[in-house]
């Protein structure tokens, strides 16, 4: 096994190892290089729509709807509601003293007043209202998310390019890089998607602001584009080689969840199991039962199971694999 596990890393070739020794199996899955991961779910649990900070074409959109101004009229219940909780903050920070014009309260008790400013524009409850009420939280601040999986995949996509050990034509590192790049100058802020989720407004009001979002998203992906060929160019690759669309394309998904898996090559493994991996010296000690007895462990249904266990513990001390595996 080791032989083939060396001519599989040199040609690059992803394998899946399935060992079954009695009642302990195992599968393991190696590759040379790591494998970038990108969901695409659709169920997010936050999503930026840049209520806190809108960029310019938002906010002179938000500017013309003014809250305030719509009281009593049949308009208010077409506000969306970012622009309801981005007003609704505006006059909390100048009630309060606040001088930093994107902070956010910290507490639900804090956020109390900002609700309550809201509540008091409407005489009862409308759909826009509760959706305003329902996302008056911190995540509204995506600076402070914890994108962890994305993170430790921007550091290994890092790793990969300084080693110069990129594989030839896979251009998500260069991708998680630009990506990077983009939340370092947008003090952490990430990019836009060009899908616009359902809110409760008029048709005119969420086609208009669909080409707004849309219209960022793509100049946004851009800029990560522009980052990421960056990387590329310097690398020494050809910048054809990382088309907008493919940014684009990541951009509209990403970084919610990104995430890249390393494997320990099959036949380093084989070489020297992993300390602290308990299975490998289970699957050991079961091959060892197996040479012993001519029998795998638990294949015989009438064995006495406690003197089968106390044999199969007895072997613990081969921590690898047997030479009947390879």
């Amino acid at each position: 096994m080791a032989a083939a596990a060396r001519v599989l890393e040199t040609h690059d070739i992803m394998s899946t190892v399935l060992t079954v020794s009695g009642f302990v199996g195992a599968a393991r899955f190696h590759s040379v290089n790591p494998i970038f991961i990108v969901e695409t779910r659709s169920d997010m649990n936050f999503v930026d729509l840049r209520t806190r900070n809108p960029f310019p074409a938002l906010l002179e959109w938000f500017e013309q709807h003014d809250p305030v101004s719509a009281v009593g009229t049949s308009s208010l219940q077409y506000i969306p509601w970012m622009c309801l909780i981005f007003h609704a903050l505006r006059i909390w920070r100048k009630q309060t003293g606040v001088e930093d014009q994107l902070a956010l309260p910290t507490t639900m008790a804090l956020w109390k007043p900002v609700k309550d400013i809201i509540t008091s524009w409407f005489d009862e409850k409308a759909e826009n209202c509760e959706e305003a009420l329902l996302n008056c939280k911190g995540s509204l601040d995506l600076r402070k998310t914890q994108l962890t999986s994305t993170t430790k995949a921007v550091a290994v996509a890092k790793g990969l390019i300084e080693r110069s050990a990129v594989p030839e034509g896979c251009v998500v590192p260069f991708i998680l890089v630009g990506l990077q790049a983009f939340r370092d100058a947008h003090d952490g802020s990430i990019p836009l998607r060009n899908k616009l989720v359902d809110f409760h407004t008029n048709t005119e009001s969420y086609v208009r602001l669909s080409d707004i979002y849309k219209a960022q998203a793509a100049a946004e992906a851009a800029e990560v584009h522009r980052y990421a060929v960056e990387a590329l160019t310097s690398y020494g690759w050809s910048a054809q080689q990382l088309p907008l669309s493919v940014v684009s394309s990541v951009c509209s998904n990403t970084p919610w969840d990104m995430g890249a898996i390393e494997w320990t090559p099959l036949a380093a493994e084989l070489e020297a199991p992993p300390a602290g991996k308990g299975w490998y010296a289970a699957l050991g000690s079961c091959h060892a039962y197996a040479g012993d007895a001519a029998l795998f462990p638990g294949s015989q249904v009438y064995a006495d199971v406690e003197a089968v266990v106390s044999s199969v513990k007895a072997c613990l001390l081969y921590t690898s694999p047997s030479p009947r595996d390879s």
